[in-house]
C-alpha cells in the first residue's frame, strides 16, 4: 500500500518558455530544433476554449520528455484567415514533443451537446509564405506550415491549397468548407446519440 504523498500516477508536464535565440524565419526555429503550427481553426470552429498545448502538457504518455517547450508567437499582419485572433498567432512546441502532440491531436474528439457539434481534428502541411519572414519586410519565401483544421458533420474545415488554386504560397491560408466526409457523420452521430442518452 502507498501511503503520504508518493503516488503511482506520475506528474503532469509543465509548459516551459522555449530558449529560442533565433526566430528570423521558419528555418531558423527549426534548426533551433522546434515546430511551428497553427491551431485556429480548432479555437475559432471547433469552439475549443481550453488551451490544448496545457492540456497535452498534463497528459504523461510513456516515452514522452515530462515538459514541453511551447509558446505563442503573435504577428502584426494575419497568417490565417477568418480565424479571429488566431489569425495573427502561430504556436511553437519543441519538436520532439510536437510529433507526440501531433498524435494527441489527431486523436481528439471535439463534441458540443448543446451545439449538436462533433469534430475530429485533421493536420495539413499547408504552403504560405514565411510569415517570420513577412512580417519583419525581409522577404518572400515560400514555405510550408503544419496547420490543425476540423472535419465534422457540419463539413470539413480545410486549406484552399486542397484546391491547388494557388501555384506560388501565399501571404495567407485561406479555408473552404468541403461536404462532410460520410464516415465522420456516421461517427459523430453515434456519439451525439451517445451523450444524449439516446
Amino acid at each position: 500500500m502507498i501511503e503520504g504523498s508518493q503516488s503511482l500516477k506520475p506528474e503532469p508536464g509543465r509548459v516551459l518558455e522555449p530558449k529560442l535565440t533565433k526566430i528570423g524565419s521558419l528555418a531558423e526555429v527549426a534548426a533551433e530544433g522546434f515546430s511551428v503550427f497553427a491551431l485556429g481553426p480548432i479555437y475559432v470552429y471547433g469552439g475549443v476554449q481550453d488551451d490544448l498545448v496545457a492540456a497535452f502538457a498534463a497528459e504523461r504518455d510513456p516515452g514522452r520528455p515530462q515538459d514541453v517547450s511551447a509558446t505563442v508567437i503573435r504577428f502584426d499582419r494575419p497568417v490565417l484567415s477568418a480565424c479571429k485572433e488566431w489569425s495573427f498567432t502561430l504556436n511553437v512546441m519543441d519538436s520532439e514533443n510536437f510529433e507526440w502532440f501531433k498524435k494527441w491531436m489527431l486523436g481528439l474528439q471535439l463534441i458540443d451537446r448543446r451545439r449538436k457539434t462533433f469534430w475530429l481534428t485533421r493536420h495539413h502541411m499547408a504552403p504560405v509564405l514565411d510569415p517570420f519572414l513577412l512580417d519583419a519586410g525581409k522577404g518572400r519565401l515560400p514555405a510550408h506550415l503544419d496547420l490543425f483544421s476540423l472535419s465534422g458533420m457540419q463539413g470539413q474545415i480545410v486549406p484552399v491549397h486542397a484546391l491547388e488554386l494557388y501555384e506560388q504560397a501565399p501571404e495567407i491560408i485561406r479555408f473552404f468548407v468541403r461536404a462532410p466526409d460520410p464516415e465522420v457523420v456516421k461517427l459523430g452521430t453515434a456519439a451525439l446519440e451517445v451523450i444524449s442518452g439516446s
